[in-house]
């Protein structure tokens, strides 16, 4: 993978798979709620194309990274991570706490959001950087870790993926950590070479000791309709199963000729994980987009970037996307809901689904809205007897606004905070806060 693979995987990027005729559900627009940016990237050393999701710590702080800019990677910057801090009078002042260098020995193009360690610190992992061999000719990429110490922050590599079959390569999406401190994310390559005309991918696992981290592969996917290539990191329940997304699954996008991709769940147990491949989908709606939400009682709630309308994109001939919301019922999941996009409410839903106390769903698209002038937009799913209302809450027009909104949302104290890949005051993305 390389530097513009990584790039072109931020932005939405829309399906041609032909969809069953239906009807979407209404979509109307409402009042649009207060949105400010909270800060512009400026690009150079203070990054730029800011993506994935955002941390909140206890005090209203926010963390994230940005794909681009900081220092070295041939002058456009390798990436860089940076703070949000809250000031006593509501506002927000941007410290890049990290600047990626790239090479051998560091990460360069952090594709993953952040999280909270077992040690406060923060990780993540770059797409690329690390050491060059046979399989990566840019680096198979890394997770590193930021102390936030009183002098400042202090990063460090947790580990230098090698790819081949020994290794995954490409890690993509944050971490997630379960109940006794252990992080676990997924390589987009590496592993089993069953998938075509690369390895097929894995799930990792970080392990903390006062030695020392270590990592090691518990699972390996073997592609067809077991799926290979996961994206978009993990999501973990309560019992210590994983979710995800991945391609492969049913070769019917277009009939018989690519797969339409799916949801896994990797089971676990004293004995290790055991994948449970539990929704393929078919060319209605199609190709999971971004991260998944699990709920208390098992439920998925995710977001495809294939199948509903057409009439979007960039150029107006992809498909919209839709909302899907799985239950498990008898030791399987069904379908409970697809609700699609039209255009209106945006097109190319992004995945990272939040769900507000009474039921609603809370997401971003990476393009369309209600004007022709709209990239993207924020909006909310309301519950209905029928399925689910869409509202666009916000829709992104660019200029000093920020374009295309890629990523989860995260709602604390009753507000929605995201990043946009674009736009903003100097054009390189921005933070900002809707409050519904």
């Amino acid at each position: 993978m390389n530097r513009l693979a990584i790039v072109t995987a931020a932005v939405l990027v829309m399906s041609t798979c032909p969809v069953a005729a239906t009807e979407p559900r209404e979509l109307r627009n409402s009042a649009e709620p207060a949105e400010s940016v909270l800060y512009s990237f400026k690009g150079g050393a203070d990054g730029s194309t800011p993506l994935s999701n955002l941390l909140a710590d206890g005090k209203g702080d926010l963390f994230g990274v940005t794909l681009e800019g900081g220092t070295g990677c041939g002058g456009g910057g390798c990436g860089a991570v940076f703070e949000l801090v809250r000031t006593s009078r509501g506002g927000y002042r941007e410290t890049v706490l990290y600047r990626f260098l790239g090479g051998p020995t560091d990460g360069e193009y952090p594709s993953g959001g952040l999280i909270f360690g077992p040690d406060g610190a923060l990780y993540g992992s770059t797409g690329l950087g690390g050491p060059i061999n046979h399989y990566c000719k840019n680096g198979c990429g890394t997770v590193y870790r930021i102390a936030l110490t009183p002098s400042g922050a202090v990063e460090s590599i947790v580990h230098l993926f090698e790819g081949g079959l020994a290794d995954g390569a490409q890690p993509d999406g944050p971490l997630v950590m379960t109940t006794g401190g252990t992080m676990y994310g997924i390589a987009q390559s590496g592993a089993v070479k069953k998938c075509v005309g690369t390895h097929c991918g894995a799930v990792y696992a970080i392990v903390t000791a006062s030695s020392g981290f270590s990592e090691r592969l518990v699972y390996k996917f073997s592609g067809g309709t077991l799926g290979g290539n996961p994206g978009n990191g993990l999501t973990a329940d309560a019992a210590g199963n994983l979710y995800g997304t991945a391609g492969g699954g049913l070769k019917v996008c277009p009939v018989g000729v690519h797969a339409c991709g799916m949801i896994y769940k990797l089971v676990n147990s004293s004995s290790g994980f055991t994948e449970d491949p539990i929704y393929r989908f078919r060319h209605g709606v199609n190709y999971p987009n971004g991260p998944l939400t699990v709920g208390t009682d098992g439920t998925v709630y995710g977001a495809a970037s294939g199948g509903g309308s057409t009439g979007c994109g960039y150029h107006g001939y992809g498909d919209c996307g839709a909302l899907f919301v799985l239950s498990p019922r008898n030791n399987r999941y069904e379908e409970r809901d697809f609700d699609v996009f039209s255009g209106g409410a945006g097109g190319g839903p992004n995945g990272g689904i939040v769900v507000g106390a009474d039921g609603a769903l809370y997401g971003t698209t990476a393009a369309d809205g209600p004007v022709p002038s709209s990239f993207g937009t924020a909006y909310k799913a309301i519950p209905t007897a029928s399925g689910y209302s869409i509202t666009v809450l916000h829709a992104f027009v660019g200029g000093s606004d920020g374009l295309l909104p890629n990523g989860p949302l995260i709602m604390t104290d009753h507000e929605l905070y995201g990043v946009t890949y674009g736009g903003g005051v100097n054009q390189n993305g921005t933070v900002y806060r809707l409050s519904p």
